[in-house]
């Protein structure tokens, strides 16, 4: 085996000096200077296929490995590309992107032989365990959480996964109605169960709302110049539902809508929400 670090591409000259033509017409038949020729296990599959004849403007068709090429077999050596056909048959290879949140290492028996950690095998000799490791990482699950789930305005968290549920918004917390409400609506979607953001900063609403579009907890309510009159602006951060409501209606609207969504994913075995 040939460490990955002590492989490099082929320059022109070098290209020139083993095939005998210029790059583009390198194949496996008729190389020169007898070169170690590794082929990737695909090749080994194929049938009636197309290679270099190391001449310029000169191709061999219908080449199939160990009839007219031949060489050492590796597993894996190409690296595939959108379009490429599938080794299987089943069609072309399509490209898609995605983000690592867990990995695996395969550590042999490098660690249990330095520890002395060994095994008796079937036939009562000592040999050592063959070791490896797994794990998901935490903070690369939240990134493809939120890779999913976002849009121009920020986050859009899955309510299983949500820092908070909800959030309550008050426009104006020196205004005594709207504080006196929203410290109730509070209190009573804890009393619910409910995990709550209290945004009662001294800001613009603008920038109260944008922070709360950001950070993006699933479901909002707005205590604003209504509140004298027990009424709020009840909202969504995913479906962008936005309804003025009785007080009450809206912490129930929470309280429901964030009970059937953890209900509904963890009445779906083997799967999750992201």
């Amino acid at each position: 085996q040939v460490p990955e670090h002590e492989i490099e591409m082929m320059d022109d000259e070098m290209i020139l000096e083993y095939t005998g033509a210029e790059p583009g017409y390198t194949g496996p038949k008729g190389l020169l200077n007898n070169p170690r020729i590794i082929i990737d296990k695909s090749i080994t599959k194929m049938t009636n296929t197309v290679i270099g004849a190391n001449k310029k403007d000169h191709h061999y068709m219908n080449a199939t490995f160990g009839r007219d090429f031949d060489g050492e077999v590796a597993e894996d050596l190409l690296t595939a590309k959108e379009g490429d056909m599938a080794i299987d048959g089943s069609g072309k290879l399509k490209s898609a992107e995605g983000i690592e949140v867990g990995n695996i290492f395969q550590l042999g028996t490098k660690y249990s032989e330095s520890i002395g950690a060994y095994y008796l095998d079937r036939d009562g000799k000592q040999k050592p365990i063959v070791m490896g490791s797994y794990g998901i990482g935490v903070s690369r699950s939240i990134a493809a959480i939120i890779e999913q789930n976002h849009d121009e305005n920020g986050i859009i968290w899955p309510t299983t996964v949500a820092p908070f549920e909800a959030i309550i918004t008050t426009i104006n917390i020196k205004d005594e109605e709207q504080k006196a409400l929203s410290e109730e609506i509070y209190e009573k979607l804890q009393e619910n169960g409910i995990d709550v953001l209290f945004d009662d900063r001294q800001e613009r609403a603008g920038v109260k709302f944008n922070d709360r579009d950001l950070i993006g907890i699933p479901y909002r309510i707005t205590v604003g110049k209504d509140a004298g009159d027990k009424k709020v602006e009840y909202s969504t951060r995913r479906e962008g539902i936005n309804e003025k409501v009785e007080v009450d209606e809206a912490i129930n609207k929470v309280v429901e809508n964030v009970k059937a969504d953890l209900v509904m994913t963890r009445h779906k075995p083997g799967t999750y929400e992201a």
